[in-house]
Order: C-alpha cells, then structure tokens, then sequence
C-alpha cells in the first residue's frame, strides 16, 4: 500500500510540472510496475543512465512515451538552374514541420502542416542542404537531412554573384553568354560608382581600371575578347548605326548597355559624357599589355573600338567561359 502511494505522488509529481522548462527540468518516468527512467535536459534515459532514443527531445506531455515521431522521408526534389523544390512524407502523429538551412531545431522555420518548401534565389550548379524536422505538442523527430544541387547555369537564368549576391540577367547572343547588366562588384581598389552615389549602381555598374577590371568577373565569367566582341558584332551583321540601337536598346538582344561615360579618377571632374557614351573593357591576347574598349556614343549613335587607357575607368560586361 505504501509504495503505490508512494508511486502515485510520483506521478502526480510529473503530472503537474506543466509549466517547468523541459531544458531545465527532470522528469521522472514509470511504467504500471516500477520506475523505468527520467528525462533530463529534453533527453529520455533509462534507469541506468543510457540515452533511450538519442537526438529526439521531449516536452513534458512526452514523459509516457508514446509519442515518439518517425524521422521525415524524402520524396521528390525538383531542381532547377536557380532553386529546389523539396518535399517529404507526411509523419503519422506529427502536427507540423519545422525545417533549416542549418541542422539546429531552435531556430528552425514552421511550416505548418505543409511538407514541401521551395528555396529560391540560388547559385547554379552549386549543392544545397535542408534539415527537416516532424513535431507535435509532445516530441520532436530525429532530423532528416536532404541535399540536392541547382542545376548548371542556361543562358537566360539568373546569375547569383556569391561574392556580394548580387544578381544579374544573362542573355544569349548567338553561341555566346553575356550577363546582361553592367558588373556591380565592388573591390578594394580601382572600382569607383558615379560621385559615389549608391543608388546609380543598380542601373549603371561601377567603373573599373583595365587591370582590376581583368579578374572582377564572378568564377565562370571573363572579361570578352577581341574574338568575343567581333562574334557580338558579326551575329547581327549591321552597320555601326543599327548596331548602336541593337547594343543600348533592352528591347533588342537584352545587352541594354547603358551610356554611363567613363571615370578618370585623378581627373578634377571624375566622370565624363555621362548620357552620351559607353566603354566596355575587352582583351586581346595576342597583344600583351594592351587594353580594348568597345565605345558606344549616342551622338553620331554608333560604336568602334579604341585603345583603352588603363588608367582610366569603363564598365565591366563579363561573358560565360563554356
């Protein structure tokens, strides 16, 4: 008689600790003969002190542990050039689904009761991890850990600058990729944005010297050749007036190259022919040293190629290497 009043005040004693922070409390368990365990720090144990189910964390309904959720299982993922679709299976029992880019429960997103997520905005041909997590009002789930990758870049996806995420619009122009905005990426040297006003970058990219303007493309995009340039300019096959409305219309092709001038930035007026010309740097491996812009001017609504000053600063339009 005695120890049954002893075991129900026990359970009573579990029964009413509703309120105690599961990460601070100790709850004992029983079964209908003896005592058989305790939770502690939101892991069950056995009498013996041995983790029972390890990584699954308790509440305090849990402590007649009988609610314990199965792990998610991973049905069809959907990959794209710039995001994922991941999805799983329902988990009998379960109330909702948490998931993270990272494998820590606490900070998790609720989903609610919905088990499929799509992450947008990603970097092509790159791998992805989701952590995923069943959960009711008494248990949490061991963690289901997916991973898929993006697919590798088309022409016409978006392009994710990891260094500064950054995006920008690609376009094809015959066999060639091109991104189709001014490159906005800010180095820390030899870069400058117009009389360092912010808001101008977003429409008309910053203005680099030829020599950092040579490695400024994100990884998989270049500075364009000579080659590259007179494959641009021979797709179209028009003369130089046709071809100025081609380059500088978006309507177009989708280059859209905006008449930002130039930046001399030893000059007492840093920019100059803002509105009415544009230079894109450009290479030519065959000669050594020797820097190229292709310069595009409204007024006579033309374009040609000039020897460049490395001194001075013209945009950058980086193109796909394969």
């Amino acid at each position: 008689m005695k120890r049954n009043l002893i075991l129900i005040s026990l359970l009573l004693f579990v029964m009413t600790v509703k309120s105690r922070d599961i990460n601070t409390g100790l709850f004992v368990l029983l079964n209908q003969d003896n005592y058989v365990g305790f939770i502690e720090g939101g892991n069950e144990y056995t009498n013996s002190g041995t983790a029972k189910h390890p990584g699954i964390k308790y509440s305090e309904d849990s402590v007649f542990a009988d609610t314990i959720l199965s792990r998610p299982v991973r049905t069809e993922t959907k990959c794209a050039c710039n995001s994922i679709e991941w999805s799983w299976s329902r988990v009998d029992k379960a109330k909702g689904y948490k998931i993270n880019f990272v494998n820590d429960f606490k900070t998790a997103e609720n989903l609610y009761n919905d088990t499929c997520f799509r992450q947008l905005k990603l970097a092509s041909n790159k791998k992805y991890k989701l952590f995923i997590w069943a959960f009711n009002d008494s248990a949490v789930s061991e963690v289901l850990q997916a991973e898929a990758y993006t697919l590798p870049l088309d022409c016409g996806c978006t392009l994710y600058d990891e260094r500064d995420n950054e995006a920008y619009s690609t376009v094809q122009i015959g066999n060639q990729c091109w991104m189709g905005e001014n490159l906005r990426y800010e180095t820390e040297t030899g870069s400058s944005c117009y009389y360092k006003k912010e808001v101008m970058v977003k429409e008309y990219g910053r203005y680099y010297d030829y020599d950092i303007a040579l490695n400024a493309c994100p990884p998989g995009w270049k500075l364009p050749t000579l080659n590259d340039i007179n494959l641009l300019m021979a797709n179209y096959q028009k003369g130089p007036l046709e071809l100025y409305d081609y380059l500088t219309d978006d309507k177009n092709v989708g280059l859209n190259i905006k008449l930002g001038g130039y930046c001399d930035p030893i000059g007492s007026e840093m920019f100059h022919f803002f509105g009415a010309t544009s230079g894109i740097w450009f290479t030519n491996p065959e000669i050594a040293n020797k820097a190229y812009i292709l310069y595009v001017y409204k007024n006579q609504r033309g374009c040609r190629i000039f020897d460049g000053n490395k001194l001075l600063r013209y945009n950058v339009r980086c193109i796909k290497t394969d």
